[in-house]
């Protein structure tokens, strides 16, 4: 049940999309006035008001305005909202999108060591106090 929950949980967070934010023009819609609506939360796009924006800054790397929780992933050369780390066991940056997951990941694999150090501690005592043969040397031999 433990491998289970935690090979589906490791995929889905290596699998899914972390929260990589995305140029204007890489399908966004233009409403008219100068507002993407891809990833930029109605922030416009003209160079005088993206500054006005609180918290937003432009990402040199990716040329991709970032949301204020955004921060470039030199590992991945990608900008991620929402970046929590660069996780070198799953290969993968933690963001926005694939937190849930990367934390049922972490659960399942820490009740599986609770359930393993209760197994050794206590059911595993249980076993030592059966000894069918009794100890040698109360035997006389």
């Amino acid at each position: 049940l433990f491998y289970c929950f935690g090979l589906v949980s490791l995929c889905l967070v290596a699998c899914s999309d972390p929260g990589i934010v995305k140029a204007a023009g890489a399908g966004g819609l233009d409403d008219g006035v100068g507002v993407e609506r891809n990833g930029y939360a109605g922030v416009s796009t003209t160079e005088n008001n993206i500054t006005a924006r609180a918290g937003w800054r432009y990402c040199d790397l990716c040329s991709v305005y970032q949301p204020p929780s955004a921060v470039h992933c030199p590992e991945c050369n990608v900008c991620i909202e929402g970046y929590d780390h660069h996780c070198p066991w799953m290969g993968q940056c933690i963001g926005k999108k694939n937190f849930t997951s990367f934390m049922m990941f972490n659960c399942s694999w820490l009740f599986y060591l609770l359930y393993a150090i209760i197994w050794v501690t206590f059911l595993g005592q249980a076993g030592k106090k059966y000894q069918p043969h009794g100890n040698p040397t109360e035997l006389g031999g």
